[in-house]
């Protein structure tokens, strides 16, 4: 039993050792508090996330760019709005660091994200706009007529419009 108290002097050398915050030898990337462990990562991306500025999306490898784009598409499925300004934002910028042609398992993630986009325009109703309504308007259509359009998703202009109608049914 003598032994275990030892043991526990020793514990405590271990947790001062810990609570040295952003210390570089931190071979697992996390920072220590005495009460909750937070990785590094998150303590570096702010609650809203980032911008997609032009130095972090030329950082990203046609391969990080389909993920992201797989990510996202799965999000707005789920139910995250596509009309937001950091969300259409996000979706326009990697659409456009996105090279052609596309993989056939990219091409069914942006045929999917297309379907939603065009349900979420079939929901606004355009008698009477409001402002925002009117923005994100402009930044669906933008987003669809890129993915049906440039993508060839769509099955060409006038098929764009009515992927929702053809979807819904199913």
């Amino acid at each position: 039993l003598e032994d275990s108290d030892d043991d526990d002097d020793d514990d405590d050398d271990d947790d001062e050792n810990e609570m040295n915050i952003g210390d570089n030898d931190n071979d697992n990337n996390t920072t220590t508090t005495t009460k909750n462990t937070v990785p590094l990562w998150k303590q570096i991306v702010p609650d809203s996330g980032h911008e997609p500025s032009v130095q972090l999306v030329l950082q990203m490898d046609q391969v990080m760019v389909r993920r992201v784009i797989s990510h996202l598409s799965h999000y707005v499925q789920d139910g995250w709005s596509p009309c937001t300004d950091r969300c259409a934002s996000w979706l326009y910028t990697l659409l456009a660091r996105l090279e052609r042609p596309i993989h056939r398992d990219d091409a069914a993630v942006l045929y999917g994200l297309l379907k939603q986009l065009t349900h979420v325009r079939a929901n606004i109703i355009t008698n009477v706009l409001t402002e925002q309504q009117r923005t994100s308007l402009a930044r669906l259509n933008t987003l669809i007529a890129i993915i049906g359009i440039y993508f060839e998703q769509g099955g060409g202009y006038d098929g764009v419009m009515t992927i929702h109608l053809t979807s819904s049914s199913s």
